[in-house]
Protein backbone atom coordinates (compact mmCIF):
# COMPACT_ATOMS: atom_id res chain seq x y z
CA UNK A 1 0.00 0.00 0.00
CA UNK A 2 2.83 2.35 1.02
CA UNK A 3 4.71 1.70 -2.29
CA UNK A 4 1.65 2.49 -4.52
CA UNK A 5 0.83 5.36 -2.73
CA UNK A 6 4.67 6.91 -3.09
CA UNK A 7 4.38 6.24 -6.95
CA UNK A 8 0.99 7.94 -7.35
CA UNK A 9 2.66 11.10 -5.36
CA UNK A 10 5.83 10.63 -7.74
CA UNK A 11 3.51 10.46 -10.91
CA UNK A 12 1.91 13.58 -9.97
CA UNK A 13 5.16 15.08 -8.86
CA UNK A 14 6.32 14.18 -11.90
CA UNK A 15 3.38 15.52 -14.17
CA UNK A 16 3.77 18.90 -12.08
CA UNK A 17 7.71 19.11 -13.02
CA UNK A 18 6.60 18.50 -16.51
CA UNK A 19 4.15 21.18 -16.38
CA UNK A 20 6.43 23.92 -15.08
CA UNK A 21 8.88 23.01 -17.89
CA UNK A 22 6.73 23.40 -20.71
CA UNK A 23 3.76 26.09 -19.26
CA UNK A 24 2.62 26.61 -22.60
CA UNK A 25 1.11 22.98 -23.06
CA UNK A 26 -0.21 23.24 -19.22
CA UNK A 27 -2.24 26.01 -20.35
CA UNK A 28 -3.66 24.56 -23.20
CA UNK A 29 -4.19 21.44 -20.95
CA UNK A 30 -5.62 23.48 -18.16
CA UNK A 31 -8.19 25.10 -20.49
CA UNK A 32 -9.25 22.03 -22.15
CA UNK A 33 -9.88 20.82 -18.73
CA UNK A 34 -11.81 23.74 -17.58
CA UNK A 35 -13.78 23.22 -20.72
CA UNK A 36 -14.69 19.39 -19.86
CA UNK A 37 -15.17 20.00 -16.25
CA UNK A 38 -18.56 19.66 -14.68
CA UNK A 39 -19.62 22.59 -12.59
CA UNK A 40 -21.73 22.37 -9.99
CA UNK A 41 -23.48 24.51 -7.50
CA UNK A 42 -25.44 24.23 -4.23
CA UNK A 43 -28.36 26.20 -4.15
CA UNK A 44 -31.10 25.44 -1.32
CA UNK A 45 -34.91 25.76 -1.51
CA UNK A 46 -36.55 27.96 -2.18
CA UNK A 47 -33.79 29.91 -4.39
CA UNK A 48 -33.20 26.63 -6.29
CA UNK A 49 -37.45 27.03 -7.57
CA UNK A 50 -37.48 30.36 -8.52
CA UNK A 51 -34.14 29.79 -10.49
CA UNK A 52 -36.15 26.68 -11.96
CA UNK A 53 -39.19 28.71 -12.67
CA UNK A 54 -37.00 31.85 -14.67
CA UNK A 55 -37.62 34.46 -11.83
CA UNK A 56 -34.38 34.15 -9.94
CA UNK A 57 -31.88 34.90 -12.90
CA UNK A 58 -28.65 36.45 -10.73
CA UNK A 59 -26.78 34.21 -8.53
CA UNK A 60 -24.43 35.58 -6.25
CA UNK A 61 -21.38 34.54 -4.25
CA UNK A 62 -18.24 35.23 -3.28
CA UNK A 63 -15.23 35.37 -4.80
CA UNK A 64 -13.27 37.93 -7.32
CA UNK A 65 -14.18 37.70 -11.42
CA UNK A 66 -11.12 35.94 -11.97
CA UNK A 67 -12.17 33.03 -9.82
CA UNK A 68 -15.65 32.55 -12.42
CA UNK A 69 -14.82 34.15 -15.45
CA UNK A 70 -14.23 30.97 -16.83
CA UNK A 71 -17.43 29.59 -16.44
CA UNK A 72 -19.13 32.73 -18.82
CA UNK A 73 -20.97 30.55 -21.85
CA UNK A 74 -20.94 27.11 -19.51
CA UNK A 75 -23.35 24.84 -18.23
CA UNK A 76 -23.29 24.67 -14.80
CA UNK A 77 -25.49 22.94 -12.41
CA UNK A 78 -27.25 24.09 -9.56
CA UNK A 79 -28.57 21.38 -7.25
CA UNK A 80 -30.18 20.04 -4.04
CA UNK A 81 -30.90 16.62 -2.59
CA UNK A 82 -34.54 17.01 -4.67
CA UNK A 83 -33.36 18.11 -8.15
CA UNK A 84 -30.31 19.35 -10.57
CA UNK A 85 -30.74 22.88 -12.79
CA UNK A 86 -28.61 23.21 -15.71
CA UNK A 87 -28.11 26.77 -16.62
CA UNK A 88 -25.56 28.86 -18.76
CA UNK A 89 -23.58 31.25 -17.48
CA UNK A 90 -24.33 34.84 -19.88
CA UNK A 91 -21.96 37.22 -17.23
CA UNK A 92 -19.88 37.92 -14.22
CA UNK A 93 -20.31 41.17 -12.70
CA UNK A 94 -17.75 41.87 -9.62
CA UNK A 95 -18.59 43.90 -6.37
CA UNK A 96 -16.62 45.07 -4.05
CA UNK A 97 -18.92 44.74 -1.24
CA UNK A 98 -22.57 43.25 -0.84
CA UNK A 99 -23.51 47.24 -0.86
CA UNK A 100 -22.25 47.84 -4.43
CA UNK A 101 -23.43 44.62 -4.91
CA UNK A 102 -27.11 45.37 -3.86
CA UNK A 103 -27.18 48.72 -5.25
CA UNK A 104 -26.47 47.78 -8.96
CA UNK A 105 -28.16 44.04 -9.48
CA UNK A 106 -31.95 43.78 -9.10
CA UNK A 107 -32.86 42.24 -5.91
CA UNK A 108 -35.54 40.90 -7.49
CA UNK A 109 -33.52 38.81 -9.46
CA UNK A 110 -31.33 37.69 -6.98
CA UNK A 111 -33.65 37.24 -3.94
CA UNK A 112 -37.67 37.19 -5.55
CA UNK A 113 -38.81 36.17 -2.76
CA UNK A 114 -37.78 39.28 -0.65
CA UNK A 115 -39.80 42.22 -0.28
CA UNK A 116 -36.64 45.26 -0.08
CA UNK A 117 -32.82 45.66 -0.66
CA UNK A 118 -32.53 45.39 3.04
CA UNK A 119 -34.17 42.03 3.13
CA UNK A 120 -31.94 40.73 0.81
CA UNK A 121 -28.85 42.14 2.62
CA UNK A 122 -30.03 41.15 6.25
CA UNK A 123 -30.77 37.30 4.19
CA UNK A 124 -27.13 37.24 2.06
CA UNK A 125 -25.13 38.26 5.84
CA UNK A 126 -26.81 34.87 6.74
CA UNK A 127 -24.76 33.30 4.38
CA UNK A 128 -21.48 35.51 3.58
CA UNK A 129 -20.67 38.08 6.47
CA UNK A 130 -19.10 41.59 5.08
CA UNK A 131 -15.69 40.43 6.28
CA UNK A 132 -15.79 36.98 4.43
CA UNK A 133 -16.75 38.68 1.41
CA UNK A 134 -13.81 40.93 1.81
CA UNK A 135 -11.41 38.40 2.53
CA UNK A 136 -12.68 36.20 -0.73
CA UNK A 137 -12.38 39.47 -3.11
CA UNK A 138 -15.45 40.87 -3.31
CA UNK A 139 -18.71 39.07 -4.05
CA UNK A 140 -19.70 38.45 -8.28
CA UNK A 141 -22.64 38.60 -10.10
CA UNK A 142 -23.79 35.31 -12.59
CA UNK A 143 -26.43 36.78 -14.83
CA UNK A 144 -27.87 32.78 -15.88
CA UNK A 145 -30.01 31.43 -18.31
CA UNK A 146 -32.07 28.41 -17.83
CA UNK A 147 -30.80 25.78 -20.40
Amino acid sequence: MLLNNNYQLYKKFEIVIYMVNHKQEYHKYKSRYMQTKKIELSVRDPHLYYIQIGKKTIECRKGNANKFKHWIGQKVYFWNSDRKIPVIIEEIRHYDNLYDFIKNEDYKKVMPNMNSEQDTINFIHTIYSDDVINKAGGICAMQIKIV
